[in-house]
């Protein structure tokens, strides 16, 4: 009789453990798929922030090539105008030392 009291002991006592490792299990398998969502959604978000400052230095290098060229353009008009202002004042200057110089 005690042997089959002590049967029926361990027997409970190995059906809570086998509850418990299963509840251990459970949770461990939850954790894991858990952690494996979370990174990769931190790796989406990586990659989003990724492309978008790979899209604004793009958008930077572009602005700054438009504004040198922009530069580069301005100049040349500014002097294109001042010779022309210049060879007009040289002409005007001439014309009036030839005429009204005599």
């Amino acid at each position: 009789m005690i042997d089959k009291e002590k049967l029926d002991e361990q027997l409970r006592k190995n059906q809570k453990l086998e509850k418990l490792n299963y509840s251990i299990t459970k949770d461990y398998m939850q954790l894991k798929f858990d952690s494996q969502n979370n990174e990769k959604k931190l790796y989406e978000a990586q990659e989003v922030l990724r492309c978008q400052n790979e899209a604004l230095t793009v958008s930077l290098q572009e602005l700054s090539n438009r504004t040198n060229v922009d530069i580069v353009s301005t100049k040349n008009e500014y002097e294109k105008k001042t010779k022309e202002i210049a060879n007009t004042m040289r002409t005007q200057v001439i014309y009036y030392f030839k005429y009204y110089s005599k």
